[in-house]
């Protein structure tokens, strides 16, 4: 299965723009915003942990997923009703792609129930492919009813990922809603290119094509999205003009053949 964000070198774009690659997989761009801990979280804010929770922290922003892993399970050895080091934890072993062994570190958690860990569930969830239950999870933080109480950067990851399981689920008409709000609040690049992702697989391809114009310099899987979308179109001339000085001519005439071949 294709990664969310392709190599620099467009060699792979065969991969990508086959169509049934990873513009309609369930791969899609984690779009994260971190928060603070919420304040039901019990916290352990004693020298150590404030010293192994920055360790997490840091990691976490160079994706050094093993490393929270590694520390994280070192600090649930010693204090397993840690939950703010559970949470860091789950969210590292989804990304590694492991999502069971996210929702088994989640398992241990009771008397809790936050914004946070609601989204670590559901991001295992959608890795795991059970959409229906990942927006149960993500609904009341999406339809207004705990909104007041979210952190913007919660109410934000929660609507994304809830956009990424309606569309998976083909409810488009809810990923729409859900990505139009986003987008009317902060014009990330992440969302615009999920909300195209999920426009293509409605079969909007114009539509989605639309959306990563304004994005194809900045996210490295939206020029293999817009190859697809054009392809769709039967747009053979703009692919190569998209491509050109990426690839040199035999090599995007394969990649166009290798299309039409993939979606007779």
């Amino acid at each position: 299965m294709c990664r969310s964000f392709f190599p620099a070198s467009l060699s792979l774009l065969l991969c990508s723009a086959l169509l049934s690659g990873c513009v309609v997989t369930n791969d899609y761009i984690a779009f994260d915003s971190k928060a603070a801990p919420s304040p039901q979280i019990k916290r352990y804010d004693g020298n150590e942990w404030a010293s192994e929770r920055a360790v997490m922290v840091a990691a976490e922003k160079t994706n050094n997923w093993q490393t929270v892993i590694s520390v994280g399970n070192d600090v649930i050895a010693k204090n397993p009703t840690n939950v703010e080091a559970r949470i860091y934890l789950a969210r590292a072993f989804t990304k590694t792609g492991d999502p069971r062994q996210a929702l088994r570190v989640l398992s241990f958690i009771s008397g809790v129930d936050t914004a946070e860990l609601r989204i670590e569930r559901a991001r295992a969830l959608i890795a795991l492919t059970d959409f229906e239950e990942a927006v149960k999870l993500l609904k009341p933080l999406t339809d207004g009813s705990d909104l007041q109480k979210l952190s913007a950067e919660d109410r934000r990851s929660a609507k994304s990922l809830a956009a990424v399981a309606y569309s998976m689920s083909k409810n488009y008409a809810a990923a729409d809603k859900l990505y139009e709000e986003l987008l009317a609040e902060l014009d990330n690049p992440i969302i615009r290119y999920n909300y195209a992702r999920s426009l293509y697989l409605e079969g909007r391809a114009e539509d989605s094509l639309a959306q990563l114009q304004p994005i194809i310099d900045q996210v490295p899987a939206a020029k293999p999205a817009a190859v697809a979308a054009l392809m769709k179109l039967g747009r053979e001339n703009d692919v190569r003009r998209l491509l050109r000085g990426e690839l040199d001519d035999e090599k995007i005439e394969e990649l166009i053949s290798a299309i039409k071949e993939k979606t007779k």
